[in-house]
C-alpha cells in the first residue's frame, strides 16, 4: 500500500494496524461476553461456594474482597484494549451490570472464584484458607501503612501502647527512645511477622478440623483443641497489643466453637483454668454477665485479679510463639 494511499483514506488503512487492532478488541469484547453469559446461569453455581455461603461470617470477607477488586477494576480503563483490565473483568463488569446492581451476585463471585483467584475445581476448604489469608494480608498491609502515617506525625503507632513490646513506660513516643522510629520499626515487623504465621496457623486448624469426619472422635477431639487453642493465641496476640483486626470476629467465633466442642468430646471436661475461672465466680468474684466473645472473656480477667488464667505449662494445648 503506498503511503498516499494511506493518507487519502484515513489511518485506518496505514499498514492495517487499526483495523487489526479494532478486530482484536471486538474479539476480546466477544469473549468476555461469552464468559459472562456461561456464568449468568444459576447452574454454574458450585456446591463448593453454595457450602461456604452458608457461613456468614466467611462469607462475609469473601465478600470484601471480592467488593475489593470490583473497585480496582471501576477505578481502570474498562477498554480492553488500553489493557488495563482483563476479559474475566470485563464478564465481572457485565454480571453486576458494571457496577449499578447490588454486587453480591452468584455468577458474578463464582466467576471471581474460577478464574481471578484460580479456585476453579477446589474444595471449598481450600477456599476458606485462601480467603482468611488474602484478608490477613490486606490488614497487615493497611496497619504497615497507618503506622507509617503515625511515624510521620510523630506518635508511636496504637500498637506500640503500654510498653507492650519493648517495655517502655506508657505513653512513651519516639522522642523518648533514644533510637527512634528505627527500632519501631523492627519491632513492628516482628509483630507482623508473628501475626502472620499464628493466623496461618489457624487457617491450617480450621482446615484440618473441617475435614476430619465426626464419626473419627479421637481425631476430631485433638483436631477441636487445636483450632480452639490457635484462635486462642491470635485473639490473646491481638488483645496483648491493642491491635483491631478484621480478623477478630472469626477467631471469636471459632474459638468459642471449638471449646465447646473439645469439652463435649472430652465427656465435659474443662482445662484447669476454665475450671478455676468458674470457681471464682461462684465464690464471690463480682457477677459478670455469661458471653461467648473472648475478648468480653479477657477483659473480665482484667478486672478480676484473683481469677486470672495461669500460666503454666498444658499438654493439650498448642502454643505457637
Amino acid at each position: 500500500m503506498s503511503p498516499n494511499y494511506a493518507m487519502h483514506h484515513g489511518p485506518e488503512f496505514a499498514n492495517g494496524k487499526h483495523l487489526t487492532a479494532r478486530k482484536a478488541n471486538a474479539n476480546l469484547d466477544d469473549e468476555s461476553a461469552a464468559l459472562a453469559e456461561k456464568y449468568l446461569d444459576a447452574n454454574s453455581v458450585k456446591p463448593m461456594l453454595s457450602e461456604f455461603v452458608k457461613n456468614s461470617d466467611l462469607f462475609r470477607l469473601l465478600y470484601e474482597v471480592f467488593e475489593h477488586h470490583m473497585s480496582l477494576i471501576k477505578s481502570r480503563s474498562q477498554t480492553l484494549g488500553d489493557g488495563q483490565i482483563t476479559v474475566y473483568d470485563k464478564a465481572l463488569l457485565e454480571l453486576t451490570d458494571k457496577g449499578a446492581a447490588e454486587t453480591c451476585y452468584m455468577g458474578a463471585i463464582q466467576l471471581f472464584l474460577d478464574q481471578v483467584m484460580g479456585m476453579e475445581g477446589a474444595e471449598a476448604a481450600d477456599l476458606e484458607a485462601l480467603v482468611v489469608k488474602h484478608v490477613a494480608v490486606r490488614s497487615l498491609l493497611l496497619n504497615v501503612t497507618r503506622t507509617n502515617v503515625e511515624e510521620a506525625t510523630g506518635p508511636i503507632p496504637a500498637i506500640l501502647e503500654k510498653g507492650a513490646i519493648n517495655g517502655n513506660a506508657p505513653g512513651q513516643t519516639h522522642k523518648d527512645n533514644k533510637n527512634g522510629p528505627r527500632n519501631n520499626a523492627k519491632e513492628l515487623k516482628a509483630i507482623k511477622d508473628s501475626l502472620s504465621r499464628i493466623l496461618s496457623t489457624f487457617s491450617n486448624a480450621q482446615r484440618e478440623y473441617k475435614l476430619i469426619a465426626d464419626s473419627d472422635v479421637v481425631a476430631k477431639s485433638r483436631a477441636a483443641k487445636f483450632l480452639r487453642d490457635t484462635a486462642e493465641n491470635a485473639l490473646n496476640y491481638l488483645h496483648a497489643r491493642n491491635m483491631e483486626h478484621a480478623m477478630v470476629p472469626t477467631l471469636e467465633a471459632a474459638f468459642q466453637m471449638a471449646k465447646e466442642k473439645a469439652i463435649a468430646l472430652s465427656g465435659g471436661r474443662k482445662r484447669p483454668f476454665e475450671i478455676h475461672e468458674a470457681d471464682c465466680k461462684r465464690g464471690g468474684g463480682k457477677p459478670t454477665p455469661s458471653t461467648s466473645s473472648s475478648a468480653s472473656r479477657f477483659a473480665r480477667r482484667r478486672s478480676q485479679p484473683h481469677c486470672y488464667r495461669v500460666s503454666r505449662p498444658r499438654g493439650d494445648c498448642y502454643r505457637p510463639y
